[in-house]
């Protein structure tokens, strides 16, 4: 994971960046390699890790770009020469640039105090005022020490941690991860449901990457399907995308049959024989067109 690159877009990125920008450049840049600077992340992830959807999240990739922040990397170039940063097969790839450090974020080195001939306070005093030192507060060190069976320390009822000894006789409980969320906890494979629900996500995920699809068609032919044959996953929303990736390819190859069989040899449509051509023909110029 790219912690120091986190920790320069957030040091070091231009500040003229709106909130937007900002976030998807800094998740992009904690995912990155830290050698090669580079990030394979994809739009369901990056939509989940930074909460916008995938419009909102293209939207300040190109306003990043308008800022001369391009962060893609281009995979080829359209009909009219602009760049293409992802195709059919090739996700986006993502590369941080490296941006100038500002001042405010260098460090500064403090001068050194010459002591070499200095007097410290506490020579200046008289003996008896002087301050303890190590040799007088050893001994309350000593006496104040707790044992084994000394109460702990007093707590006030807001603290969130408790000292009385658990069940296992250990002082300090083991406090719960609070870093793990619900979406990664592992997962067991499950039958398909009766019923799917499209989410505005899904929708949005489906107008990017197979738009033109009945999606209420293909869901309900997608449940019916698997749960003919009682197939189980663990992620049915991503069962459900490949679906719709698989639908969208054989409705082109069906188009692309269509347009082949439409094709008329001979002439144009107007030439074609009617069926009264048919009845008077000869088994002779049968034979000739065959």
């Amino acid at each position: 994971m790219g912690y120091e690159l986190y920790r320069h877009v957030l040091g070091h990125a231009p500040g003229e960046l709106d909130a937007a920008a900002r976030l998807v450049l800094a998740v992009i840049a904690d995912d990155a390699n830290e050698k090669t600077r580079r990030s394979y992340l994809g739009m369901d992830l990056l939509a989940h890790r930074t909460g916008l959807l995938p419009d909102s999240i293209g939207k300040a990739l190109r306003r990043l770009a308008k800022a001369d922040i391009e962060i893609r990397v281009p995979v080829g170039a359209d009909k009219n020469g602009k760049p293409v940063f992802a195709m059919r097969g090739h996700r986006t790839v993502y590369l941080i640039p490296v941006f100038p450090e500002r001042e405010f974020m260098t460090s500064k080195p403090c001068p050194k105090a010459d002591l070499s001939g200095a007097e410290s306070p506490d020579e200046k005093q008289p003996n008896e005022q002087r301050k303890p030192g190590r040799e007088d507060v050893k001994v309350g060190r000593e006496a104040a020490k707790p044992g084994r069976e000394a109460d702990p320390p007093p707590q006030s009822p807001q603290s969130p941690h408790s000292f009385s000894p658990t069940n296992d006789g250990s002082l300090f409980p083991e406090l719960e991860d609070t870093n793990t969320t619900k979406d990664e906890m592992p997962k067991k494979k499950t039958a398909a449901p009766e019923h799917m629900d499209i989410t505005a996500r899904m929708r949005a995920w489906a107008d990017e990457n197979t738009p033109g699809l009945n999606l209420e068609l293909e869901t309900l032919k997608f449940l019916n399907h698997h749960g003919a044959k009682g197939s189980k996953f663990i992620d049915w929303v991503k069962a459900w995308r490949n679906w719709m990736i698989n639908a969208l390819q054989f409705a082109e190859e069906r188009q692309q049959k269509q347009q082949n069989h439409l094709r008329v040899v001979g002439g144009t449509r107007s030439e074609i024989p009617t069926n009264e051509y048919w009845d008077t023909i000869t088994d002779e110029d049968l034979e000739n067109i065959l």
